[in-house]
């Protein structure tokens, strides 16, 4: 099954913007999603939030610690999917791409969205349960939105097509096994 992995929002104004919970961790396991893919010969996109920076390109442009790869294909969203109206959809589909593999921010929102609207249009989804995150809510810690949601997505399925949350780890010795 083709994989493509989906780097959500992973822009500066965001992720050093907005008190994001374990940033640091966060984004060196974005890194390592990055190196895996690269390795694995899976296509690399990029989403970015055009209201992220409003206007203010240092905080518009992608995180320097994840910075893309020249290969690597940069898609831009103006509301939480990554697929409504961006042409990802279209993009994947004609690249052959049954599989996506999810990291990024804000855990609740466009990562959320993203996962479950690649879901409803027929992917295979993996969101990556160490390599997304969020800030702290009045209601809630980071740390209980980061739990819930990779509890609540993982195992979603309508029969044909699933949601799995795995640690990069998990996702790494599949990959090595599924080579051998």
């Amino acid at each position: 099954m083709k994989t493509a992995v989906l780097i959500v929002d992973g822009q500066v104004g965001l992720v050093d913007g907005m008190n994001v919970h374990a940033k640091d961790q966060v984004l060196h396991q974005i890194a390592n999603v990055l190196t895996l893919a690269h390795q694995a010969g899976w296509e690399v996109i990029y989403i970015m939030d055009d209201d992220i920076g409003q206007g203010d390109a240092t905080q518009s442009v992608i995180h320097p610690k994840i910075t893309p790869a020249e290969a690597d294909v940069v898609f831009h969203k103006t509301s939480t999917s990554a697929f409504f109206r961006t042409g990802l959809d279209e993009y994947l589909k004609s690249r052959g791409v049954e599989h996506v593999l999810i990291a990024g921010f804000k855990t609740e929102v466009c990562v959320d969205t993203t996962c479950r609207h690649a879901f409803s249009l027929g992917y295979h989804v993996t969101l990556v349960a160490d390599a997304h995150s969020t800030s702290d809510r009045d209601e809630l810690s980071a740390t209980k939105i980061i739990q819930y949601h990779n509890a609540n997505l993982h195992g979603l399925d309508n029969h044909e097509f699933v949601i799995e949350v795995q640690p990069l780890d998990d996702i790494k010795r599949r990959v090595v096994v599924s080579s051998n």
